[in-house]
């Protein structure tokens, strides 16, 4: 039978006794090597064949792998024991439950990536005898139908996210609320939507919109996205558009944006399905007027161009900032396979806390904020799209 490598597992102790191993994150590339040296005892009489002694040379365990950088703390575990020299307790889990048990060094951790690409990290663990520094006794155990500690039962693989998208037709649907009325002014903001549009007409479309004018995502003519955000003196701080078009037939664009208007700090991304399109007009520094209601979702504050689009996991953070050029940051909201990831119940697990807008929810509950905010309204009647991220 033959063994997936992805189910092999290196995993971390957390440096007690009875240790607890966690396995370390991302993964893609495994080696595990074990050496023999070897003790030449080969005389004139062994008729030219080579003799070896059994047992007396240095026997050790290599481990190799890489793969994409992920902020957990058995990363963070391994890039701390590559500062200090200190070694611990690891385990090699096999698919067929065989298993090495054993303390390692961690004589290389490497994080690279370019500007444009994930961020990847490469690691080397030897392993070693005692350490009388560290209290750990060394060595390695080999062991059969290894009974993992920290799960009893066979690792089954983590389950795919799945998520729900809502359809607005562009004739009758939008959202609205007037929940925002008390909202501060901010100077940065993390925007992220997943959209499929349902045509390649050229009518300007809102994504989002606050009464007046004061804020709108909107697709124009050109079918790029664009992001205008005002001050209470009606001065534009931002203004950012994509130099990519988000109509695609082939189906869904992740959308994810985020922007910086303190002084001295300016800065402002998009990305469309983790490609950077950011063509930027206007930045300036200052604080863009949220209070404006009410706040639509599909359409402005009139109902006037409507959307044409389903919509999915739309998170918007009125608050915060996330520098989107490191990629690690856009693997908050978007996987290393181009699939949506879990934000947590209210929208908090990429920054620590919940945006004031998150709808993660099926068209029949898509109204209800998740985040911060307060909810929105149904005008006309939402549906359930064909397809979903």
């Amino acid at each position: 039978m033959a063994f997936r490598s992805r189910d092999i597992l290196i995993k971390i102790s957390d440096g007690l006794s009875p240790g607890t191993f966690t396995t370390i994150g991302g993964v893609r590339s495994k080696a595990i090597t074990v050496n023999n040296e070897t003790t030449d005892i080969t005389t004139k009489d062994d008729a030219g064949w080579r003799k070896l002694l059994s047992d007396t040379g240095i026997r050790s365990i290599s481990v190799s792998g890489g793969g994409v950088f992920k902020d957990d703390s058995a990363i963070n575990a391994l890039e701390n024991l590559a500062y200090t020299g200190d070694v611990q307790e690891f385990q090699l889990i096999f698919p067929n439950g065989d298993g090495i048990q054993g303390t390692f060094l961690v004589p290389s951790f490497e994080q690279a990536g370019e500007h444009n690409d994930l961020q990847m990290y490469s690691i080397t663990l030897e392993g070693t005898g005692v350490d009388p520094d560290a209290g750990i006794t060394g060595g390695m155990t080999f062991i059969r139908d290894l009974v993992d500690p920290v799960d009893p039962a066979p690792e089954e693989p983590t389950p795919e996210f799945s998520v729900s998208a809502s359809n607005f037709d562009g004739t009758n649907d939008y959202l609205t609320s007037s929940a925002f009325a008390a909202q501060p002014d901010h100077a940065s903001g993390i925007m992220s939507m997943w959209i499929n549009m349902n045509g390649g007409n050229s009518l300007t479309q809102r994504f989002w919109y606050t009464g007046s004018g004061f804020g709108e995502l909107r697709r124009g003519t050109d079918n790029a996205l664009h992001l205008t955000l005002l001050d209470n003196t009606a001065t534009t701080v931002l203004r950012i558009f994509s130099t990519g078009t988000i109509i695609d037939t082939d189906g869904w664009v992740h959308a994810l944006m985020s922007w910086n208007c303190v002084g001295g700090s300016l800065a402002a991304h998009m990305y469309f399905d983790d490609v950077d399109v950011l063509s930027t007009t206007t930045l300036i520094a200052g604080v863009s007027d949220w209070s404006r209601d009410p706040h639509t979702i599909g359409a402005t504050d009139t109902g006037g161009s409507k959307l044409d689009a389903c919509l999915s996991e739309l998170y918007f953070n009125m608050d915060e900032y996330l520098d989107f050029s490191i990629a690690a940051n856009r693997l908050k909201f978007r996987d290393a396979l181009g699939a949506p990831v879990d934000l947590g119940a209210d929208g908090s697990t990429p920054t620590g806390t919940a945006p004031a807008i998150y709808l993660p929810n099926p068209f029949g509950t898509f109204q209800t904020n998740a985040g911060s905010g307060g909810d929105f309204t149904v005008v006309g009647a939402l549906a359930a799209c064909a397809t979903t991220p």
